[in-house]
C-alpha cells in the first residue's frame, strides 16, 4: 500500500526545514538543554496552539469546517522533534489547541510550548479520573 502526504503536510515539513536553516544556531542549544533533559530521565510535554484564519475554521452560514487538527499533531511532533534530535518517544503528554487567527495579515501558524517532568506514574487509572 502507498502511503501520500497531502500538499499542506508536505508544505509544513518544508517550512519547518526552511525556519531550521535560517535559525540552526538558537536550535543547537536549544537541542543542547533538551538532550541534557532527556539523558537525565524526564518526559516532554508539547502544548501545541494551531491557529487557524477565520475562514479556514468556520463557514460562511457560521457552521464549523471540517478541520482534523489531531491529524496535524503527527506530522508537527515528526518535523518538530526531527530538527530538535528528540526522540518522541519522549513525549509523555501535552494539550492540543486549535485557535482562530483574527488578523489576516499574520500567516498561519503552529507554537509549541516544551515543558519537562519525571514521568507520572500511579496504582490504578481511576486516579487520573478521579483528579
Amino acid at each position: 500500500m502507498l502511503h501520500y502526504k497531502q500538499k499542506p503536510f508536505v508544505h509544513y515539513e518544508q517550512a519547518v526545514k526552511i525556519y531550521f536553516l535560517m535559525n540552526q544556531l538558537k536550535i543547537r542549544g536549544v537541542k543542547e538543554y533538551l538532550n541534557k533533559i532527556s539523558k537525565s530521565g524526564y518526559t516532554f510535554q508539547f502544548d501545541r496552539f494551531f491557529f487557524f484564519h477565520t475562514s479556514n475554521i468556520w463557514t460562511q452560514k457560521g457552521t464549523q469546517k471540517r478541520m482534523d487538527v489531531t491529524n496535524r499533531i503527527k506530522v508537527h511532533d515528526d518535523a518538530l522533534c526531527r530538527i530538535i534530535d528528540i526522540d518522541d518517544m519522549n513525549i509523555f503528554q501535552g494539550i492540543e489547541q486549535k485557535l482562530e487567527l483574527t488578523d489576516a495579515s499574520i500567516e498561519e501558524c503552529v507554537t509549541t510550548k516544551i515543558s519537562y517532568k519525571a514521568p507520572a506514574k500511579v496504582s490504578n487509572p481511576n486516579e487520573v479520573l478521579d483528579s
